[in-house]
C-alpha cells in the first residue's frame, strides 16, 4: 500500500513539473500559451492526470453549503465595490459583449478558470496530507497565474517589479491560497463560482469602479483572506450529519440567493449614468441640515439626452460638476444673457453663495431622493 502511495505521488509531481515547465516556457515566450492555448493546455494535462489517476468522490452537501456562501460573499463583495465607486468614480466598461469580445476575452477567461480549477482538485485529491506536494501544486498555481505578466516584465526596471508584486503576485498568492484550501476541505465548483463572479463582472456589466491601482490591489490582496477565514469557520463548524432540509428552506435560499443580483443590478443601474436616475455619495456637510456627509442622494438627469433643464428653477437643489469633482448645492439664482444662462449656487451651511457661475452643460441634474449614512463606507475608502 506505501509503495502505491509513494508511486502516486511521483506521478503528481511530475504533472506538476510538467505543468511548471510549460508555464516557465511561457514566461520566455508569452505566445505559446495565449487565448485558447492555455485553458486547452489545463484541460489536456488534466485528462490525463484522470486517466492515470482517476477522480475522488466529494462531500456533496458540504460542497453545496460553501458553493452558496462563497456566491453570497463575492456578490456581496461586488455590492460594496459599487457602493465605493460612487465616491472613487467609474470607468466606462468596453463592449465585450460582441463576437470579438466573446470569443477573444469572456470564453477564454471562463474556461480558463473552470479547467485550471478542475486540475488543481485533481492534483490536490492525490496529494492526500502530503505536505511538499500541497506546497509545490501551491506554487506551480501561482506560476500559471503570473506567467503570462512574466513574459512581459521588464526585470531591468526596478519599479516594474515593484508594481509586478504588488498588483499581481500577491494577489495571486492570497487567491490561491483560498482556492488550495477550498479545493482540499470540499471541492473545486464553489471556487469556480467566486471567481468567474469576482472576474466575469469585468466583461458584463456596462461600466466598473475605477480605484487607483494600489487600492485595488489592497482589495484583490484582502478579499480572498476575509472570505477563507469565513469558509474556514464554516467548516470548522459543519456536522456531518444529514439535516432534513425543508422544501421551505430551499425557497428559503433561492430568495436569499436573487437579492445580492437584484442589489447590484440596481446600483449599477444607478450610478452608471446611462440612465434617467444615479446615485451620487456625499462627501461634506456643505448642505447640512438638509442631508449630511456619508449620505447618498438620488439625482434625475437634466442633460441633453433628457432635456429637463426646464425644471431648474431657483431653491432646487442640483448636483453638478466643477474641475474633477462634483458638487451638490441648492440653485440660489438663474441669470439669462442673450447668448448663454448662468445658474449660482450655495451650499446651506455655507456662509457665502459659491463664486462661479455654472453653465447649463456641466449642470448634472436635479436631487430628487435622500438617503442618510449609507454612503459612509465609499467617503471613507476615498479618504485612506
Amino acid at each position: 500500500m506505501r509503495k502505491r502511495k509513494i508511486k502516486s505521488y511521483k506521478t503528481i509531481f511530475f504533472f506538476e513539473t510538467l505543468i511548471l515547465l510549460i508555464y516557465i516556457i511561457n514566461c520566455l515566450n508569452s505566445k505559446l500559451l495565449n487565448i485558447y492555448a492555455l485553458p486547452l493546455s489545463l484541460l489536456i494535462i488534466d485528462f490525463l492526470f484522470f486517466l492515470i489517476l482517476g477522480f475522488e468522490k466529494e462531500n456533496k452537501r458540504l460542497r453545496n453549503e460553501i458553493s452558496f456562501d462563497l456566491f453570497m460573499y463575492s456578490t456581496i463583495f461586488l455590492l460594496l465595490y459599487y457602493l465605493l465607486g460612487i465616491i472613487i468614480g467609474f470607468a466606462q466598461n468596453n463592449n465585450y459583449l460582441t463576437l470579438y469580445g466573446v470569443t477573444l476575452f469572456i470564453i477564454p477567461t471562463l474556461l480558463t478558470i473552470i479547467f485550471k480549477e478542475h486540475l488543481r482538485k485533481s492534483l490536490l485529491t492525490k496529494c492526500g496530507s502530503n505536505k511538499f506536494l500541497i506546497a509545490y501544486t501551491f506554487l506551480v498555481f501561482i506560476m500559471i497565474d503570473i506567467s503570462t505578466t512574466l513574459s512581459i516584465l521588464n526585470y531591468k526596471n526596478v519599479h516594474d517589479v515593484f508594481i509586478f508584486i504588488v498588483l499581481t503576485l500577491l494577489p495571486s498568492i492570497t487567491t490561491n491560497i483560498l482556492a488550495t484550501y477550498i479545493n482540499i476541505k470540499v471541492g473545486y465548483q464553489p471556487i469556480i463560482i467566486y471567481l468567474l463572479i469576482i472576474t466575469m463582472y469585468q466583461y458584463i456589466l456596462p461600466i466598473v469602479p475605477n480605484p487607483n491601482q494600489y487600492l485595488k490591489s489592497i482589495i484583490d490582496f484582502l478579499l480572498p483572506i476575509v472570505i477563507l477565514f469565513k469558509i474556514i469557520k464554516k467548516i470548522n463548524q459543519y456536522s456531518l450529519e444529514e439535516e432534513e432540509i425543508s422544501r421551505d428552506y430551499h425557497k428559503k435560499r433561492l430568495f436569499t440567493l436573487a437579492i445580492p443580483f437584484v442589489l447590484i443590478f440596481s446600483l449599477v443601474y444607478l450610478v452608471s449614468g446611462y440612465f434617467k436616475y444615479y446615485a451620487l455619495a456625499i462627501a461634506s456637510g456643505s448642505m447640512h441640515p438638509v442631508f449630511n456627509r456619508g449620505s447618498v442622494v438620488i439625482v434625475e438627469r437634466t442633460d441633453d439626452k433628457y432635456d429637463n433643464y426646464n425644471k431648474l428653477t431657483e431653491g432646487e437643489i442640483i448636483a453638478y460638476k466643477c474641475e474633477n469633482s462634483i458638487v451638490v448645492h441648492r440653485l440660489i439664482r438663474i441669470v439669462e444673457t442673450k447668448d448663454e444662462t448662468f445658474y449660482y449656487t450655495k451650499g446651506d451651511a455655507n456662509k457665502n453663495e459659491d463664486n462661479y457661475p455654472i453653465k447649463k452643460e456641466n449642470i448634472i441634474g436635479i436631487v430628487r431622493v435622500k438617503l442618510p449614512y449609507i454612503g459612509y463606507p465609499t467617503v471613507w475608502f476615498s479618504e485612506i
